[in-house]
């Protein structure tokens, strides 16, 4: 265990990582029916003419991300655990009101961009600000979905979470970053690969539309599964910060 800076007993974040790495493969293995089904449905998307570049598997990675939460919680929190319209909808409000606002910070900072290279000034100072303050709520509010699948309203639920992740800032940044960073990577290597296959092949080759669907696939696949371990990640972070709060005092 080891102590955040006001004296909180946290785990170590890597194995923490690990573990959520780890126990998100069994988690899909038995969601393998949906996960399945959100890849067909995202293979086929891409398949057909003029869908190669489609956001469509965006909005499955969406649908599938509720999947991911109720399966963490379940494993984190409560076996019996099932996720409500009530609690999905207190989900999906706390990422709502946090992607807004990061998007609006974001929105400030590109305008500010636009302005220096029209203007050729130093407006474009702003978007650094406005990114650091950007990251630093989306990492204060990182716990608030968790909290709201757990049937906690939106807003109380963001509120909780920037409570919680007051003195464990740092930690919790890394935590959102590795699991970015991990999806990042794996689509890269997928998209990497792929390109090397078809690089090797004689041009016009019949099997480069199946080398490249494939490869979509499986890069579909890699953010299910990520997906699933950010999940589990952001419930297993959330537990041991709840565990570590002090206990209220004794009434008299």
């Amino acid at each position: 265990m080891s102590q955040s800076s006001a004296g909180l007993a946290l785990p170590p974040v890597g194995p923490l990582l690990g573990a959520a790495y780890d126990r998100a493969v069994t988690s899909v293995i038995q969601s393998w029916r949906v996960s399945a089904l959100l890849a067909v449905i995202g293979i086929a998307i891409i398949s057909l003419p003029g869908m190669a570049n489609s956001t469509l598997p965006n909005v499955l990675l969406f649908i599938w991300g509720f999947f991911a939460m109720a399966n963490a919680i379940r494993l984190v929190f409560d076996p019996a655990y099932k996720m409500t319209n009530l609690t999905a909808g207190h989900m999906f409000g706390a990422q709502l009101i946090a992607g807004l606002t990061v998007a609006l910070l974001n929105i400030v900072g590109f305008v500010a961009l636009i302005r220096a290279g029209v203007q050729n000034d130093l407006s474009w100072l702003v978007a650094i600000p406005g990114l650091l303050v950007s990251i630093w709520i989306y990492v204060r509010w990182s716990c608030g979905a968790a909290l709201g699948a757990r049937g906690t309203p939106a807003s109380r639920a963001l509120t909780a979470s920037w409570g919680l992740t007051a003195s464990a800032f740092w930690q919790t940044l890394v935590i959102q970053g590795a699991t970015f960073i991990a999806g990042l990577v794996i689509g890269l290597a997928i998209g990497g690969t792929a390109r090397l296959i078809l690089n090797a092949m004689p041009g016009g080759t019949p099997f480069a539309l199946g080398i490249y669907t494939g490869a979509t696939g499986l890069v579909l696949i890699s953010q299910i599964y990520v997906t699933q371990a950010t999940a589990l990640a952001v419930c297993m972070w959330l537990k041991a910060l709840q565990d570590a709060q002090p206990a209220p005092p004794e009434p008299a």
